[in-house]
């Protein structure tokens, strides 16, 4: 089945603009140098920046241009804590937890998340965990899966939180290395790209996006681009 970008994903992320947790963006850091293809870190789990207590804070711009070609904008801070140790980690928000890690002998693993439904919130496990990051990266690794989805409630559903992309089979690529700047600072990043589709069959993505890591430090730049609707997230600091 073709999933055509231009009549469904307006619709769909148009969602996202009220009241998705999530990613996005660097006002001055669109350009970056030649990407080179080299992969030099020992453990690719090290991208994430799984540290124990660690506050990562973001500035997002969502844009979105309507049927009669106005932009429209909106920006906000975003605070994502990561906590845990060894092999399992949380990362949430600065009130509540959200996604569950799992670290395997070959993968980062998103084992589980935690609904919002009221009362006590307890986690979910996913009977097949999507891979987050694959931990022996080499040049050109691909790999894919599925985003189980995450329900805020009976009827609502968020789509995106950090780089879970709920509901949306992908096929994420390792880019290469690439030098950029944030607000927080100058870095030579991993890139990754990753296809979002509305079901596994699909041809056309619904949405691209495009993640950048540093050893140690976690995702410091985000640019997801569906249709009419664009998310940017950048880092602005880490400790």
């Amino acid at each position: 089945m073709n999933t055509k970008c231009g009549q469904r994903t307006p619709r769909t992320f148009c969602l996202l603009l009220l009241g998705l947790i999530a990613l996005a963006v660097a006002i001055s850091c669109d350009g970056r140098s030649d990407v080179s293809d080299s992969s030099d870190v020992d453990d690719s789990a090290n991208l994430l920046g799984l540290t124990n207590n660690c506050t990562l804070v973001y500035l997002r711009t969502d844009s979105i241009r309507d049927s009669l070609f106005n932009l429209h904008v909106s920006t906000a801070q975003d605070t994502f804590i990561i906590t845990g140790g060894q092999d399992d980690w949380v990362i949430g928000t600065t009130t509540q937890p959200v996604v569950s890690l799992k670290i395997s002998d070959h993968w980062v693993i998103q084992n589980g998340y935690w609904p919002q439904l009221g009362g006590s919130p307890e986690i979910v496990y996913f009977a097949v965990p999507p891979m987050m990051m694959i931990r022996q990266l080499t040049s050109g690794a691909t790999w894919d899966g599925y985003f189980p989805l995450y329900r805020l409630g009976s009827e609502e559903v968020q789509h995106l939180f950090f780089t879970s992309y709920f509901g949306f089979h992908f096929s994420k690529s390792y880019s290469g290395q690439a030098q950029l700047s944030v607000p927080a600072g100058a870095f030579n990043a991993y890139a990754f790209q990753v296809l979002l589709f509305h079901s596994y069959d699909a041809i056309e993505p619904a949405a691209t996006a495009h993640e950048y890591y540093v050893p140690d430090v976690g995702l410091v730049r985000l640019s997801l681009q569906a249709g009419a609707f664009k998310r940017v997230l950048s880092l602005v600091s880490y400790n």
